[in-house]
């Protein structure tokens, strides 16, 4: 029996945000400081009012140019055309690189969102696209699917930021579960369950990303023996007395007690709930 053709959707609008400007590689040498680059939230709205979602994650140097206008030429050049139903990831994934250019970094999430079946045969379909890694793409504590994925792949796994605690995270890494690991701050165990994973990671040379939780986990990454990448978000600065500052595409870290976490009481006081 034939399986019926996917429907076609047509696009309405494609609308943009700048978000918040993180992940890059440490620039070694400097302590103190994390390199980043603007981090694009894309929407996606069809005429049938099917709404999608995407990220863009620039990385190389000349991607520093307005990537807002980059976003906004691939609205208008792809206003009023089909978008690619979901078995046909390959040309989505093709389309965005003609649109921003081939020195920008594109991540995929799947928030657990395969069976390892149809992971197995789309992420075998993708291997050659040049995505930085896959995330999670079977649930997170399927270690044994997990590592198939991993051996069969090109494209590096990864998984972590559902882990709960060093001994899993270790359990995992013994496993061979993933070829890169992002911890959850909160879920490893806070600072001490960080460094403890840290080190299995470190020992095992698997590179260590962060999870959420900015301006612990920068702090924590540039003792991490593993650093890849850090997660910035900016959520928290409405809150903080002193947010940290961006400058020429680097978090500066304070030179304060602890994580150097100072609250706007007046702030917290005005959205407490």
């Amino acid at each position: 029996m034939t399986a019926p053709t996917p429907p076609r959707l047509t696009l309405e609008r494609i609308d943009t945000r700048v978000l918040s400007v993180p992940l890059r590689r440490p620039i070694v040498g400097k302590v103190g400081e994390y390199s980043h680059w603007p981090f694009i939230l894309v929407d996606v709205v069809t005429k049938e009012g099917i709404v999608g979602h995407g990220y863009l994650e620039p990385y190389h140097a000349s991607a520093t140019r307005s990537i807002t206008a980059l976003i906004d030429d691939m609205a208008t050049q792809q206003r009023g055309k089909p978008i690619a139903p979901f078995d046909r990831f390959g040309e989505a994934i093709a389309e965005v690189r003609r649109a921003v250019g081939d020195d920008i970094v594109l991540m995929s999430d799947f928030n657990q969102g395969q069976s390892l079946t149809s992971a197995l045969r789309l992420l075998h379909a993708l291997d050659d696209q040049g995505l930085e890694w896959f995330e999670e793409p079977i649930v997170f504590d399927d270690y044994a699917g997990c590592a198939r994925l991993a051996n069969e792949l090109k494209t590096p796994v990864s998984i972590g930021e559902n882990i709960f605690g060093p001994r899993d995270f270790l359990h995992a890494v013994q496993a061979g579960a993933a070829d890169c690991y992002m911890p959850d701050l909160m879920r490893i165990g806070g600072v001490t369950g960080w460094l403890r994973a840290a080190a299995i990671a470190g020992a095992a040379n698997l590179p260590l990303s962060s999870h959420l939780y900015p301006e612990f986990s920068a702090h924590l990454l540039r003792v991490s023996e593993s650093a890849d990448w850090l997660e910035w978000r900016d959520w928290g600065n409405p809150f903080l007395a002193e947010p940290f500052p961006v400058r020429q595409g680097a978090i500066h870290l304070p030179d304060r007690p602890g994580a150097g976490i100072a609250w706007d009481e007046a702030a917290v006081e005005k959205f407490s709930v």
